[in-house]
Order: C-alpha cells, then sequence, then structure tokens
C-alpha cells in the first residue's frame, strides 16, 4: 500500500513538473558548497557557473553538517508572457536561509512569500529571458535538508494541495483520537485514560513543532530554539510511555514493575533536557545523545514485556506491536535527519504513519485491557458472593457453638464455686470442733475423730475408742502392758519431730495434714496438736486426727476442674479471636465491594456540575447498598434515575451492579430516552439476565423504579415510575405523580412485557422535582414507634422549599435521624433533588 501511495505522488509529481516546466519555461539547479565559511553573495556570483555543479536531484539532505550551501535556480522564460511562480523550500527548521536574485551585476536579497519567516519566495521572469536566483543556507550542525522546487503560480496551488492533503489526514486523525481520549477521560476518569491524553497532546506539539507550523504562522519563534524544544518533547514522551506502560500492566499482574528502573528513566530524562536547553552542545550532539537515549529506553522498557511468556495474549501483544513501529519509525527518521537516507515520501512520512499505527494499537490493547479487568471485576464479584455465603454460615454455625460452651462454662464455674464454698465452711467447722475439745476438757471419747493425749515427752497416756482399732488393743490393756508408744513412732507425718518441738517452743496449736495407706487405699487425715497449759506449765499435748480424705478428693477435683477451665476457656479466647478475624476479613471485603460499588455509581458531582442545585442523600443500612442512583446526559437530555433493589447489603448490592449496567445497555448504548421505553426494556433485560426461563424454578427479584427525563430544549420533564412516586414544586404548586403498579422483577407472567405510562410537565426554571427509594417512607421511629410515611415527607420538602438544596439535604437527613432515634435503620436510604 505504501509503495502503491509513493508511486502515485511521483507520477503526480512528474504531470506537475511537466507541466510547470513545458516548452515554454526551462529551470535548472546548480549547486557550490562553502566548507570555509568565507564567501559572500558577490563571491558567489562571480564563482557561477566555473565552481557550480548542476543537479537534477532537488530533494538534497546533507545530514547534520557545519557546510554552508549556495544554490543556483536558473528560470528561463521563453513564452511571450511574464512568469509567475514560487521558489519554495519545502524545510522550515534550517537555521539559516536567504534568497537573492541576480540581475547582472546587482544581487537583491528578495522577501519571503507569505510570512517574514516562510520558506515561499514569489519571482518574476520577464518574457524570453532567462533569471538567476540564489539561495543559500547555513546548516551550523542542524538537519541540512534542502527540498528545492519551482512552481508557476497555477501549478504550485496543486501541489500544494497534494502536501495538505497527507498533512492533514495526519494532523486530522490525531485530533480526532485526542478528542475521543478527552471525551473518555470526562466520562471514565480513569488515570490511564489522563496519561494517554497527555501522551498525545506532547506528541501533536512535537509534530507540529517538527513541521515548522510555529514558523508557517509568523509567530518569530528562533529556529534553534524551536529545535532543541522537539528534542526537549522526546525524553518527555518516553517517560510517558513509561508511565502508560506501568499503569497498564499494574492490575493485570503480568510484568512486575522495576521501580529502581522507573527512577532511573526520569532521572535521566530530566539530565537530558537540560543539557538539551541549556545548549551546552552544538545541535549534531544533541541530537545524537537524544536519538540514543530514546532508543535504548525504549529497549529497557519492552525487553520485560518480551522475556514474558504468553505474547500472544491479547493484553501483551498490541504493546509489542506498537513499541515495534514506534522503534522502526522513530529509527528510520532518525537515519533520514543524519543525511543517510535520501529525502521521499517515504522517509518524510514514516514516522508519521508508524506513529499513527503504534497509537492506534495502542489504543486497542487499552480496549483489551479494559475487558481483561471486567471479566476479572466479574469473576471476583461471583467468588465474593460464594466467600461471603459460606463464610456467613461458617461463623453463625461457630458463634452457636460458641454459645453453648460458654453456657457450659458458667454452670460448670457455679459448681466449683458451691463446692469451694462447701469446703471452707467444712474447714471452719472442723476448728471449732477443735476449739470445743480442748474446752470439754478431753471428755468425748466415742467420737469418730481419732483423740490421743501425750505427756511432754511425746508418750502417749490416752486415747478414745476410734484409736483403739488402730493400736489394736484398748486403753486399759495399753495401760496394763506399759508400753511406752511415742508420738513419733505411730504418726506417718514426715516432719512430726520438728512439729512437736515447736508446738514444745511455743506452745501455741499447730496443724499438719499427713498421707497414710491403709488396706491398699490412700486416705487423708489432719492432726491438730493443741498444748494443754496449766499454770504455765506444759501438761499434756492433745492429738485430735480428722479423717479428710473426702475433703483432699473435692480439692483435687476441684483443682483439675479449675484446669479444665482454663483451658476451656483459653480455648474459647483463641476461637472468639479466629471468629473475630474472619468477621474482620468479611468486613474488609465488603469494604472492598462498596469501593467497587462507588466506582461504579455516578459521582454527585456529575449531577451538579450540569444541576448546581442540586443534592444526593445516599444512606445504605449496611456497607454495601441496594439502592442506587443513575445519571447520563444525551445532547439536551438529563436523564436522572433513582432505583430501589430487592433486599439490601450484599444481595442488594449485586442486584444493583445489574441494574446499573443494564441502564448502561439500554441508555447509553441504545441512545434510548423515552422514559417509559426505557421501563419496559429494563424489566424484559432483567428478566434474561437472571435466566429466569423455568416457571417452577424462577425467583421474584426486582427493582422500584423512578426516572425523570428533562429536556432543556423543549423545557419539560418527563417522568415514568414503577411504584415510586414524583414530587414536583413548581413555584409553590406542588404535584405528586405515583409510579404504576406495574413491577419491574426477575418472574415470568407470561408472554405479554408489562407496559408503563409517561406524564410529561412543562418547567421553567427555578422548579425542582425529587425521586427517592422507599427507605425514608417505612423507616420507624418517633415516640409511637410508628413509620414516617409519605405525608410527613411532604410536610418535610414543603417546610424546605425556601431553602437552597444544599441545605434541604441537612434538613431532611436531620429529620429522618432525629425520627430514627434509638432505633435500627430497616432499609436503605436514597433521595435526589434537583432544581432545574
Amino acid at each position: 500500500m505504501t509503495q502503491l501511495k509513493i508511486s502515485f505522488f511521483a507520477f503526480f509529481t512528474f504531470l506537475l513538473s511537466f507541466t510547470a516546466v513545458g516548452s515554454q519555461t526551462e529551470v535548472h539547479y546548480y549547486l557550490f558548497t562553502d566548507s570555509m565559511h568565507i564567501y559572500l553573495p558577490q563571491d558567489v556570483q562571480r564563482l557561477f557557473p566555473a565552481k557550480f555543479k548542476e543537479i537534477s536531484n532537488t530533494n538534497l539532505n546533507f545530514g547534520l553538517t557545519n557546510k554552508e550551501y549556495w544554490i543556483v535556480v536558473s528560470v528561463k522564460n521563453a513564452g511571450a508572457e511574464s512568469l509567475y511562480g514560487k521558489l519554495i523550500v519545502d524545510y522550515y527548521l534550517l537555521n539559516e536561509i536567504h534568497f537573492y536574485e541576480v540581475n547582472h551585476s546587482k544581487i537583491a536579497e528578495l522577501p519571503p512569500g507569505f510570512s517574514t519567516r516562510s520558506y515561499k519566495y514569489n519571482v518574476r521572469v520577464q518574457s524570453d529571458t532567462e533569471s538567476l536566483f540564489l539561495l543559500h543556507v547555513n546548516s551550523n550542525y542542524t538537519p541540512g535538508i534542502i527540498p528545492v522546487s519551482f512552481y508557476e503560480n497555477k501549478v504550485g496551488a496543486k501541489s500544494e494541495h497534494v502536501e495538505t492533503f497527507w498533512v492533514g489526514s495526519f494532523y486530522g486523525i490525531l485530533l480526532f483520537l485526542l478528542l475521543l481520549i478527552l471525551l473518555l477521560n470526562v466520562v471514565s476518569k480513569e488515570r490511564l485514560s489522563r496519561i494517554i491524553l497527555i501522551y498525545l497532546f506532547f506528541t501533536l506539539l512535537y509534530f507540529s513543532l517538527r513541521d515548522g507550523f510555529f514558523i508557517k504562522l509568523g509567530l518569530g519563534i528562533d529556529t534553534g530554539f524551536q529545535l532543541r524544544l522537539v528534542l526537549m518533547i522526546i525524553p518527555l514522551l518516553v517517560v510517558l510511555f513509561d508511565l502508560f506502560m506501568i499503569k497498564y500492566f499494574k492490575e493485570l499482574e503480568i510484568v512486575f514493575v522495576n521501580r529502581t528502573k522507573t527512577k532511573v528513566l526520569h532521572l535521566s530524562s530530566a539530565i537530558v533536557m537540560l543539557i538539551i536547553i541549556s545548549n551546552l552542545f552544538p545541535y549534531n550532539i544533541s541530537f545524537g545523545l537524544t536519538v540514543l537515549y530514546t532508543l535504548v529506553w525504549l529497549a529497557f522498557i519492552i525487553f520485560p514485556i518480551i522475556t514474558r511468556e504468553n505474547l500472544k495474549k491479547s493484553t501483551i501483544f498490541p504493546i509489542i506491536v506498537s513499541t515495534i513501529f514506534l522503534f522502526f519509525g522513530f529509527t528510520i527518521d532518525a537515519i533520514h535527519k543524519i543525511g543517510w537516507l535520501e529525502n521521499s515520501f517515504f522517509t518524510q512520512y514514516v514516522f508519521k504513519f508508524s506513529f499513527l499505527a503504534h497509537i492506534g494499537i495502542l489504543l486497542m490493547g487499552a480496549v483489551n485491557r479494559f475487558q481483561a479487568l471486567r471479566q476479572r471485576l466479574h469473576s471476583f464479584n461471583e467468588s465474593l458472593g460464594e466467600m461471603i455465603e459460606g463464610n456467613t454460615a461458617e461463623i453463625n454455625q461457630q458463634n452457636e457453638e460458641l454459645t453453648v460452651q460458654t453456657e457450659q462454662l458458667e454452670y460448670q464455674k457455679e459448681e466449683l464455686q458451691a463446692q469451694k464454698e462447701e469446703l471452707e465452711t467444712q474447714k471452719e467447722i472442723l476448728q471449732d470442733q477443735n476449739v470445743e475439745l480442748e474446752i470439754l476438757n478431753l471428755a468425748v471419747s466415742n467420737t469418730q475423730n481419732v483423740i490421743y493425749i501425750f505427756d511432754p515427752n511425746g508418750i502417749l497416756i490416752w486415747f478414745n475408742t476410734s484409736f483403739s482399732s488402730q493400736l489394736g488393743k484398748p486403753l486399759r490393756e495399753y495401760k496394763e502392758s506399759n508400753d511406752q508408744t511415742k508420738i513419733c513412732d505411730i504418726s506417718s507425718y514426715e516432719k512430726i519431730k520438728e512439729v512437736v518441738a515447736r508446738v514444745i517452743n511455743t506452745r501455741e496449736a499447730i496443724t499438719y495434714e499427713a498421707q497414710v495407706v491403709v488396706n491398699g487405699q490412700t486416705r487423708w487425715f489432719q492432726t491438730t496438736l493443741t498444748p494443754v497449759i496449766e499454770n504455765n506449765v506444759l501438761k499434756n499435748i492433745v492429738a485430735i486426727d480428722t479423717e479428710i480424705t473426702r475433703l483432699k478428693n473435692y480439692e483435687q477435683e476441684i483443682i483439675t476442674q479449675q484446669r479444665d477451665f482454663e483451658m476451656q476457656k483459653n480455648l474459647a479466647i483463641v476461637r472468639r479471636k479466629e471468629v473475630e478475624l474472619q468477621q474482620r476479613e468479611i468486613t474488609d471485603s465488603l469494604n472492598y465491594a462498596k469501593r467497587i460499588q462507588s466506582a461504579i455509581l455516578p459521582a454527585s458531582k456529575s449531577i451538579s456540575r450540569f444541576f448546581p442545585e442540586s443534592f444526593v442523600l445516599f444512606m445504605p443500612r449496611d456497607i454495601v447498598s441496594g439502592d442506587f442512583y443513575w445519571f447520563h446526559r444525551i445532547e439536551d437530555k438529563y436523564i436522572c434515575v433513582v432505583v430501589d433493589c430487592t433486599g439490601h447489603g450484599v444481595p442488594g448490592a449485586f442486584m444493583s451492579i445489574i441494574g446499573t449496567y443494564l441502564l448502561n445497555n439500554i441508555i447509553i448504548q441504545n441512545n434510548e430516552t423515552r422514559p417509559a421505553e426505557i421501563l419496559k426494556q429494563l424489566n424484559r433485560k432483567l428478566k434474561i439476565s437472571l435466566k429466569n426461563s423455568a416457571i417452577d424454578s424462577q425467583t421474584n427479584d426486582g427493582m422500584d423504579v423512578a426516572l425523570a427525563v428533562v429536556d432543556k430544549a423543549s423545557e419539560t420533564l418527563t417522568y415514568a415510575g414503577s411504584l415510586r412516586p414524583l414530587f414536583l414544586f413548581q413555584k409553590g404548586k406542588f404535584i405528586e405523580q405515583k409510579g404504576d403498579k406495574v413491577p419491574i422483577t426477575s418472574a415470568i407472567s407470561g408472554n405479554t412485557m408489562a407496559a408503563f405510562n409517561e406524564y410529561t410537565y412543562k418547567i421553567n426554571e427555578g422548579d425542582s422535582f425529587y425521586i427517592f427509594s422507599d427507605g425514608i417512607v417505612d423507616q420507624f421511629g418517633g415516640q409511637k414507634n410508628k413509620k414516617f410515611l409519605t405525608k410527613r415527607l411532604k410536610q418535610v420538602l414543603f417546610d424546605a422549599q425556601m431553602y437552597d438544596m444544599e441545605e434541604q439535604k441537612k434538613i431532611i437527613q436531620k429529620s429522618i435521624i432525629d425520627w430514627k432515634g434509638k432505633n435500627q435503620q430497616i432499609d436503605d436510604i436514597l433521595l435526589v433533588g434537583v432544581q432545574v
């Protein structure tokens, strides 16, 4: 295709040249190179034609040179009339150019044709004469591109039209893409579209400077400064392209972002721009530095993507192909500027066409990325719903188990406390019994407790019947045997000697516990040694043994139960923390779902941008909401919608996402603005979306909708509603228009789709209307805990009409909060007010 365009252009140029230099006109071109920079126009006139070389190809390209070039154009008019034409140098970034007319021995400098900086010179050749014109070009290391041509006025105009066609097509496409992305940025406000917008703007500025538009407009900008601006924009475009790549792959999980590389890129870009603007080096060095910087960084940017697997992915392949186009076009253009390629249609337009291919494929990649992210969002919403349902059921079950365990622990704690109190009581009783035994002077002999008395030396002198069974003989037999049994011999307590010595020394009663194995069973006894003092002399030591085996078993059981209680308590704490963690994870997931739902809903500023006096009162019952509002402008029509989906929380939020998608499809994509038709299509598409094709398994999910369309051109308001009303205030006049009692539902009720009515009202500036969900009027509260009701909402709106819309919102919100009081909010609350 490109070869065909080049052939066509060459053929057309040949025809123009044939027409321009026909039998009546002859044009010859001569070239002289001044390498020493020493010749003046008068010197050059003397050197012509001896030192000049005739050239047939006038599309000259000397590259980045420091030489001066003198070009003589000889025009011979063999006709009978004067010849009027233009001598054109079709490159507007030459460092220095002068044009002279040679008239015999005189040389006169001629001004440019249209403006002081346009390289188009008007010339006149009288009949049957030959005129010489001299062009002087000084490159000074700038691109020495000198395409010289001469045309008669009538032929030159046609040639300029051909050039204008190609240049205009290129810039027209760029401007169209710029406006398209600007519109997309206004609608979506995504950072990626802003980066593309800035990238296209600076690209348009780059090509405008490169093609010399500002010189053509005669703005008087210095050529050297303009060349440096062209070089400065290139590093900036590389940085913008890198930012685009970072944002493009940030959410696709394909390429890892190298922050060090990004910082080095930005720093090197700033250094290159400072070097260029400071003019420290000649243009050819700055040009080479910029080209090398650009090619190296383009390779660094694209290399991590090329080395990845799955290069044929729809999100990766366009990036690679577009970068290859950019790399190829920029390389060919740089080689052309150096002077290694001749001037041609290909070298002149290859960079422009490759950039159009680059930006077009780049936009295709952005579209593919958007589709991939939308698919991921859809999958995430499905998995989030399943996860929430599963976690909710599991948490409910764990809560029930924890409740049962807590009740069991409380019951066991009460039992342990009762047993402990019983043990304390028994211990106090035992102490009281020991005191009473001392007071009764050892008179009890038939008690179950073992009572025996020792003399001050610890020898047994008396014991009761209970001890007789243990000793194996009664008291009388023991006394007759003259045995001397000591307390240390009959006690199983290891520290009995120390205890006896302490009783003797301190003369205080001491109690200790000892363990005895009887018939293979372990029995516990509590022994109290009480000194009997008479006249400050130790008379006897009374020992009373009380079996506390049962008490010890109780204590051991209590210790075991306390240990088990602590373990169960710790287990309950661990499980409670696990439940709290799961609840926090669910709350985080719901908060993320709320951010997704908030991103889908239009910002309240989107309404206030067109209707400054407006407000949105949005009070979800849970983190996410089943109520949502929708707003869009189509030409002079403004569509405002309030939707109350079945349920609230997560189920309602999913229904709101479906409703938003369906409204986008019906209104934005299908360009439908008739309220009744919108509701009818919404009803039909909802049934299709929820796939209720089987009567026996269909659901009854739905939406209550209030939809108003303001037409500023015809100054009308058109309303249609499904179970939701419209309140309209017109200069003291109040209109309540109820919606149709036709539900928008997923249930199938026959093959005939229900129709909705439209109501149209003439509106004037200052009129206001309100649409809302049923969450306000159904809210319980007040002194008698009744519903807010529609009549109370009307009264609040009537009282608030004297205030602006922002103050009205505060009044309505305060009324609802005061009415609700300490009651729970039973449903999502949404009210939209708009003043025309």
